[in-house]
């Protein structure tokens, strides 16, 4: 149905040692947007914050209760009367958008390779270490922020980077995915990758676009879980148009 009049949501969520965190994420995390109590006056970046913040709250104590170790990251989106987009990501995974010439990723990872976030570790009383290769915080994890993760607090964070902007009509499609996807692909790749399913399928197709993406990104070599959602936020047809009018 068309959508465009009303409010929507997607996320991705990438567990680690074990599913439980994300599982519960993903079951849970549309309740804490909607019962959020600024949901109807506030600002929208502000309704992402709060929604993470109740989120992983929850899930803090069923972890305590259910003795959880694992943890999740998590990539939101918040569509509001499909004019006002906001993302909220904790941890590696991605949103992105393409735009008529290219793909263009919003977020940033939060990594043990990032300054910012190692300063922050060593205020809280971590350290940030290499195990074989690649860093880790405290020599586990190897990711700054997420939710769950009770063990790593506070040196690893819940809070999400959020970002909020007007859709002009230049954007066509979001891209939410963890972060195997964006480690094997590309913005160029994607961007690539959209055009030749569009070239290739009719619009019918439009819900296989994103299992072609993630079959491209195992053929560039992707071992790790693979997960992406591609939301049209223009009309399914102008993503073809775009693509086929020069043929």
């Amino acid at each position: 149905g068309d959508c465009r009049d009303r409010d929507s949501f997607f996320a991705v969520f990438d567990g680690h040692n074990g599913v439980d965190c994300a599982n519960y994420a993903s079951s849970h995390f549309a309740r804490c947007l909607i019962e959020n109590t600024q949901y109807a006056v506030g600002q929208i970046e502000n309704i992402m914050r709060n929604t993470f913040t109740e989120l992983d709250k929850r899930l803090t104590a069923r972890c305590k209760n259910e003795h959880i170790k694992g943890g999740t990251t998590a990539v939101c989106a918040f569509l509001r009367a499909q004019r006002h987009l906001c993302v909220g990501w904790c941890g590696d995974s991605a949103a992105a958008v393409l735009r008529k010439d290219a793909v263009r990723t919003l977020s940033s990872a939060h990594s043990p390779n990032v300054p910012e976030e190692v300063r922050r570790i060593e205020e809280a009383g971590g350290m940030v270490v290499p195990i074989q290769g690649e860093l880790r915080v405290n020599g586990i994890l190897n990711l700054t922020r997420s939710l769950g993760d009770i063990d790593g607090r506070p040196m690893i964070s819940s809070e999400p980077d959020v970002l909020s902007f007007e859709l002009d009509n230049s954007e066509y499609l979001l891209l939410l995915s963890c972060d195997g996807v964006w480690d094997s692909l590309s913005e160029q790749a994607v961007y690539s990758h959209v055009a030749q399913f569009v070239c290739k399928n009719s619009q019918e197709n439009y819900d296989k676009l994103a299992e072609f993406i993630v079959d491209r990104a195992r053929e560039a070599g992707a071992t790790d879980n693979l997960t992406l959602i591609c939301v049209f936020l223009r009309p399914v047809e102008d993503l073809w148009k775009l693509f086929t009018a020069e043929t």
